[in-house]
């Protein structure tokens, strides 16, 4: 049964474990644990390591919320919301990563809005490629990149890698619930309204958020557009 309130709204090309409960809030499971991840960013924002701290804090907010209305509409709208958001931290990560490389401040922050729009929108058009939501593909493709222009400014920099790590590794444990939900290979009737794989995923998601806020700590800014310039400040 489809949420009420949003009943005639376009449903969305991802389905997972937990089914539609009928009011406002479709799956509970889904919707409550997405907003661990706002926690997490209302903790980053609270903290104030760095000097991404209003960026990442702000988007991992937004995600949080996003992800809240998707499950909670349970709507083709939401949906793109979601997906909108996690292009978001992710175009923010390849930022971070390449004003540091680069060792110049020139990257703009708008490089967020494309690398946020375009696969959006193609993401809207297209919806699926044979019954797969490609929007998938798409938040993956940016991910790897941020983790591969990330590692290189790390080198550069020579930063502790430990709290990156413990970043991918609650990613990558999140994953395989996620995919355990994606999959339908963890569907207990009984308590997929209370906890479930895509819950867990949410979960470990705004774990990882910490860890990337404590990892973002070393970083130090470029003082001048020079990038011969190595002169740092936070």
């Amino acid at each position: 049964m489809t949420s009420l309130p949003f009943r005639d709204w376009a449903r969305p090309t991802i389905r997972y474990c937990e089914s539609n409960l009928n009011g406002w809030i479709a799956q509970p499971a889904n919707a409550g644990s997405s907003l661990l991840i706002s926690l997490a960013g209302v903790y980053i924002l609270t903290a104030k390591r760095h000097a991404y701290s209003l960026y990442l804090g702000v988007i991992a907010i937004i995600l949080g919320l996003a992800s809240f209305f998707y499950y909670a509409s349970f709507t083709f709208v939401g949906q793109l919301a979601d997906l909108g958001s996690m292009y978001m931290l992710a175009a923010l990560l390849i930022v971070v990563a390449l004003r540091r490389s680069m060792l110049s401040r020139n990257q703009k922050l708008s490089i967020i809005a494309v690398g946020t729009g375009l696969p959006l929108i193609v993401t809207a058009v297209l919806k699926t490629i044979d019954n797969f939501n490609i929007g998938i593909p798409f938040f993956a493709i940016l991910l790897f990149t941020a983790v591969y222009l990330e590692l290189k400014a790390a080198a550069i920099e020579k930063l502790n890698l430990r709290f990156f790590g413990l970043t991918s590794v609650a990613f990558a444990i999140g994953y395989i619930f996620w995919w355990l939900d994606y999959k339908k290979l963890w569907c207990n009737t009984g308590s997929y309204h209370y906890i479930n794989g895509h819950a867990v995923w949410h979960l470990l998601n705004s774990v990882a958020l910490v860890c990337l806020d404590r990892y973002y700590s070393q970083i130090r800014i470029p003082r001048k557009r020079n990038l011969t310039s190595r002169r740092f400040d936070y």
